[in-house]
Order: structure tokens, then sequence, then C-alpha cells
């Protein structure tokens, strides 16, 4: 379905730093609300006993399936977890709601806010009454009043039917109905986006009319237009400081320095006719002739508290980091905890985010996929460009030991915390095996006492000095004079502390260890290791596994002629795949738990808690495909494995097509919680319809794969 969306603005603000020190990531609390669990049926009938007689039968039918495709996805995103509620965000947005709509109980009934975990900078609508504000906005807003209209605007939305008005139009498009006939599929594209921008200018006016029957000042709203071509910027713009990587005795050369910040584009009447959005410019000016001549007497750009959306928009800006962890953003996310350590250099949330960014940048470059991470420093503006260009040009093993540095001392600091720990042992890890590095590798002394040394030395020379002394005096002559073994230095007060020894020299025996195994690999152990693989083919694995948890079982059926998804045929099937895995489980004597979003009531708020951070945990491992990387919400979700008393956790999918085309596609995955690997992986796909009989022997073919041990022979 379509979201009608509105961007917004960025700025600084500041709180007492003290109150963020232990800042804990924001979750949801209390009764999970009631129209979040209704069944997506009864929501669906009462929408189509809405439609008007009038309607024509087209129109009818598309009314049916915006409704049934509207409840399905709705309730997906609302018990996906991803929406919080009964928190300090909503419940600021709720406040500043309440302000916009006093003088509409009615209206104010009829509408849900909410606020929801994504870095887009953004706000949306939907038909059936929820608007979710994202964090990415929330965190770069100047004021109340902004956001104020941006509830403005949304309402508005809604009030207009805009998002089922947009449906229509689009189908009408697609089906060439009258207005639309023979045109080409550019001209449909345009014809899209100008009724796309049409409602967007009436969300504007009208939104502007509701905004100024309030008591917020009109002088900010130009601003707001201003800035929405600078959404895609971070929240603040701050020349990187090299120190907020450095210590007491590690410095960087200036060189990795040298660049300036690239200028940000000022162009506001830019091409948007294929755009949904009309461009800033246009907008601005219908805004500034709607508020020409308002008087802001006894007006205010805060009416529910200026304290209470500083605390909002420094928790956003908080959240921002996991969002941009989980995404992959690692480089922004390294420049957002740069920007929050200006206020807050003491917050323990904050250096672990920053050592969990570094430690990302850092297996992507050893794995030679950096651009997965780090945008190109040609393609961007602003303040952030520098830090970009710097992370661009380090060299792998230089990237590896700053961050192993950082990380070493996050853990230092912070003892308890077991992902600065995991962390700074992973980061050792990748210098021992990937760059083949050890403490001898790493100078004890600062580059200053270590070049006045080898100055003494050669002032006054030992006669009796060893061959290999004057090999490793010259050895430090070359790094003291060249630039690039700055990292060297790195460790000169790790080195003083005898665990960091010992966890690295632990990596470095690790290592050779595991090279020597290789080497002295024997036929007996090639057998042995070919005579398994042979029995996987023929027989499947066997993972031994005593305990699995499922999380949320699904089935789609996509009718390929009618171009659209099933959703009630596909809703009815999930209960009985969800049957299934129980049967099958309860055969095979394997202790089984579904986790099912859709059987929730009120009071399961710990398992709405742990359905979020499954979805986070298995999108982020999947975004990672094969790269071996520590997930960012580990901790989390050794507390889920703990709850459940496994570390096995499987998900489990159909895809049906209907139609003339008939075809299914089957997967059973299961990963090992604790490591983050992929032990099981069964897909199957076919060019025919799914039967019973066919769907229980895949169900079982997973299940025994996990559940089945090898037999040992005597």
């Amino acid at each position: 379905m379509k979201y009608l969306s509105l961007l917004i603005f960025l700025q600084v603000n500041v709180l007492s730093a003290q109150d963020f020190d232990k800042y804990q990531s924001m979750k949801s609390s209390g009764q999970i609300p009631a129209h979040f669990i209704e069944s997506n049926y009864s929501k669906y009938i009462k929408d189509i006993n809405q439609i008007e007689s009038k309607d024509n039968r087209k129109t009818k039918n598309d009314k049916k399936d915006f409704y049934l495709a509207n409840n399905y996805e709705i309730s997906q995103l609302l018990l996906g977890g991803a929406v919080l509620f009964n928190n300090e965000l909503t419940d600021y947005v709720n406040k500043v709601a309440d302000v916009v709509l006093a003088n509409d109980d009615r209206l104010r009934d009829q509408l849900h806010f909410y606020v929801i975990r994504s870095s887009a900078v953004n706000a949306f609508t939907t038909n059936d009454g929820y608007i979710f504000v994202n964090i990415g906005l929330l965190a770069q807003l100047e004021n109340e009043a902004q956001l104020a209209f941006v509830l403005c605007h949304e309402i508005v939305h809604y009030m207009e039917d805009h998002a089922i008005d947009g449906f229509l139009e689009k189908n009408k498009m697609e089906r060439g109905d009258k207005g639309y006939k023979r045109v080409s599929y550019e001209e449909k594209l345009v014809a899209e986006c100008n009724f796309s921008q049409d409602m967007e200018f009436e969300a504007d006016r009208k939104g502007l009319d509701l905004y100024l029957d309030t008591k917020y000042t009109s002088s900010e709203l130009l601003g707001v237009f201003d800035v929405l071509q600078y959404c895609y910027l971070p929240f603040d713009e701050i020349k990187f400081d090299k120190d907020f990587l450095e210590n007491k005795t590690f410095k960087f050369p200036d060189t990795l320095f040298s660049v300036e910040a690239n200028p940000i584009s000022f162009d506001d009447n830019y091409d948007d006719s294929k755009s949904t959005h009309p461009n800033t410019r246009r907008r601005r000016e219908i805004a500034y002739r709607e508020i020409e001549g308002e008087n802001d007497k006894g007006k205010t750009a805060f009416i529910v508290s200026e304290k209470e959306f500083n605390k909002v928009r420094d928790i956003s800006r908080f959240e921002l980091t996991p969002l941009y962890l989980r995404e992959k953003q690692y480089a922004m996310a390294l420049y957002n905890t740069f920007l929050l350590s200006k206020t807050y250099p003491n917050s323990e949330y904050n250096k672990v985010a920053t050592a969990q960014a570094l430690y990302g940048l850092t297996i992507y470059k050893n794995e030679r996929s950096f651009y997965d991470v780090c945008p190109k420093p040609k393609k961007t503006e602003g303040e952030s460009h520098p830090l970009f260009y710097f992370l661009v040009e380090l060299e792998k093993v230089e990237l590896n030991v700053i961050s192993a540095a950082y990380a070493w001392d996050v853990h230092k600091q912070f003892p308890t915390n077991k992902t600065a720990k995991l962390l700074s042992d992973d980061l050792l890890k990748e210098l021992a095996f990937e760059h083949d590095l050890s403490p001898y590798d790493f100078y004890k002394k600062p580059k200053g006492e270590v070049k006045k040394e080898i100055v003494q030395k050669e002032e006054t020379p030992d006669k009796n000095e060893s061959k290999y002394d004057k090999i490793r005096r010259s050895q430090k002559k070359v790094d003291v004079e060249e630039e690039d073994s700055f990292y060297k230095y790195a460790f000169i007060e790790h080195l003083k502390d005898r665990k960091f020894k010992s966890t690295f020299f632990d990596f470095v025996d690790l290592k050779e260890k595991e090279r020597q195994e290789e080497n002295d690999d024997s036929g007996e152990k090639r057998k042995a290791r070919q005579k398994e693989e042979k029995m996987i083919r023929k027989k499947g694995k066997a993972l031994g596994i005593d305990k699995l948890v499922i999380v949320n079982p699904f089935y789609l059926i996509y009718d390929g002629d009618k171009d659209k998804v099933e959703y009630i045929k596909s809703e009815s099937e999930e209960t009985v795949l969800s049957k299934k895995l129980m049967k099958m489980s309860k055969k095979l004597k394997l202790s089984t738990e579904i986790i099912e979003p859709n059987e929730l009531n009120q009071n399961d708020i710990e398992r709405y808690l742990q359905i979020a951070t499954l979805n986070a945990w298995v999108s982020e491992n999947f975004n990672h495909e094969d790269v071996d990387c520590i997930s960012s919400s580990q901790q989390s979700m050794d507390k889920v494995i703990e709850h459940f008393g496994t570390k096995y956790f499987a998900w489990v999918g159909v895809f049906e097509l209907e139609g003339s085309s008939k075809a299914n596609g089957y997967y059973f995955i299961i990963f090992d919680a604790e490591s983050g690997d992929l032990i099981l992986s069964v897909e199957e796909y076919r060019r025919s319809k799914l039967k019973s009989d066919q769907l229980n022997a895949l169900i079982f073919n997973g299940l025994y794969q996990a559940h089945n041990k090898r037999k040992k022979k005597r």
C-alpha cells in the first residue's frame, strides 16, 4: 500500500548531560493497545461496510482490495515490534496532537499517534487513522511547533482520504481507464507523481489552516520547507575532531584529515516531475502566501514543554545510532556518536555504540566490502565528508588497530558491559588472524621517545650490538620516518595491561594452532570429513537440537492473474502451517515453541518486546549476508535466549503462486543465536501447486535434521 509522507528538519539543542550518562534504549511498556491485536478480518469487514452504494463495480472492488491489504499490512507493522507505545516519545507526540486537535474531540478519538523505529526523516498516515512519526524525524526537529505542523499535515491526509484516493487513482492508471487510455509508462509515472503532488499541496494548505488555529507561532513554518531538502544530512554540522578516536600516546598524521568539508547543495528548485512530493521552493511559496499578514502575538514555538521536547529529541538522537548499526550504516553511526559525544562525553551507551560502529567498519574493510557500509566521499556533503574520506583512506590494518584500541578502552572503562568485551576480543582476533600481528609488532613507547633512542644509539654506537639489534634499530628508524607506521603506537598504554596482552596472545596462539592443524591434517581426518559431508548430502544434517523456537511461521498466497496477495487465505494457511509444525515436532519428540504475533493479548508486553528483538536481530544477520559480523543487538538477543532456554531459533515460510502459472517456494532456516551462525537452510522451489503431503514432507525434513543425532559406531 501507499503511505503518504512528509519530510522535515534538523538542528541541535541540549539537555543536562547527566541525564544520558546511563542511557538505556527506549522500549514499549504497559499493555499492548487493543487495536494492535484486533482481528484483521473483523477490521476488514467494518471497512467494506462503509463502501458507498453509488460507487461503480470497479471502484467497489478496488476499495475492497485496498481495505484488505491495508489491514493486513498495518497489522504486520503494529505487531512487528518497531512501533513504540507507552513511552516518552509516543507520549510526547500525543500531547502535541492533543493541542492541535483540542477543538475536535471526535477527530481526536479517530486518530492514533505512534513513534516508529526508523532512521528515515519521515512521518506517514494510514487510511484507518494511524499516524506514525519516525525517530529519524524527531531527531532533527528544531522545536515543538514544527512537530505540530507535521501532525497537521498528516491529519489532513487522513481527513481527505488521500491514502485510498491515491490507491484508486493508481489502479485506474494501470488499467488504462478513461483518461489514461493509450498512455505510455513514462506518462503514467508523471501522472501518478502529479496526482500525489496535488494531495501534498492540499495537505500543506489545509494543514496550515489547522495549524494557524492553534497557539503555535507561524514564524517557524518557512524554515520547515527550506530544510526539507537537507534531511539526508546528520542532525548537526560539526567538524570532526580526530582526537575523538585518538588516545594520550597515539595520534593520527595530519595528512589523513587534510580535506575540507564538501559544499552542501542549495538548489531548492530541483526537477520534481518524477517525484511524489513537490520541490521545496513551490511548497515554501504556498506557505508564504498562506501565513502572510498573520498576527503572531501571543503565539509560541512551545506549548506542551520546551524541556520535554529537548529530551525527546535527544532520546531520538541516541536511538538513531542502533538504527544505523542495524542498517549497516556504520560510518553514519560513527558520525552520530561523535555529535552526541559533544554534549554527552561520559555516556556508556554512546561509547559502546562508537565501538560497534568502528567494529562494523573494520569487519567490512577486512572483507573488502567497505563501500557497503561507508558512503563514497565524492557523494557526501557537509562536515561528515572529512570523516568518510579518512575512513576510506585508512588501510585495513590501520582501521583494525584503531578500532581494537578504542574498543579495549571502552571495555576497561565499563568492564561489566558484555558488548564491549565481545567487540574488543573479536577485533584483537581479527588482528591476529587477518593481519598476522601480535603484541610484539607494536611499540611500548611514544614515537618521540623511540626516535630519541635511535639518535642516541647512532651518536654513541654500541660495539656489542648484535646483528639482530641492528636490524631492529633499522626497522624502528624506518617506522619513525614514515607516517604509514603510525598505527604501531596505538597500544602503548594497552601493552601495560596484562589482560590485554594475554587476550591478544591467546588469539595469536589460536591462529598458530589452527595453522598447524591444517598442515598436520592427516588422510584419516580428510576421509572422516568427506564421509560426514557425504552423509549430510544423503541424509541431511544431524544437529541434535532438543528445543527449538519457531518465529512467526509465514505463508503467502499470491494470485498472479489478479496481481494481488490473497491475504485471508494466506492467514488461514499460516494457522495450518503452525499446526503442522507442532504435530511433526511432537512426532519427533522435539520440544518446540512457536511465537505468533497474531496470538498476542494486551498483557503480552514481554512477548511483544521479544518479537521486536528477534525481528531486528534476524534482519540484521540476513543483511550481513556472507560477512561474519557480531549483531549490534546481540546483548538483547542473549536475554531472549535465556528466557526460552535455547539458542536455536527457526524461521519457516511458504510462498504459493496461484493463477494460470503455478509455483511454490519453501524455506526452513535455523540460527544459532549465540554465534549468529546459520546452521540449517532447507529451501525448495517447484513449478506446481504445493500439496498437503508435500508440505508435510518438507516440514518433517527440516525438523528431523534439527533434532536428529548421529549414532556413534562402537
